[in-house]
């Protein structure tokens, strides 16, 4: 059986705010990398594809 332990409040929040910015960031990531594409030009579709 998994062993339980406990966390202090700051503990928590760090962990919480950990994952929200990582969930937050790859989308931002990807739809950047997608806007770079659309600014080289010529890669229109391919830049379309990557933000959709």
């Amino acid at each position: 059986m998994a062993e339980l332990f406990t966390l202090s409040a700051p503990d928590l929040a760090a962990l919480l705010c950990s994952r929200v910015c990582h969930d937050i960031i790859s989308p931002v990531g990807a739809i950047n990398n997608g806007l770079e594409l659309l600014d080289e030009g010529g890669a229109d579709e391919d830049a379309m594809k990557l933000i959709r």
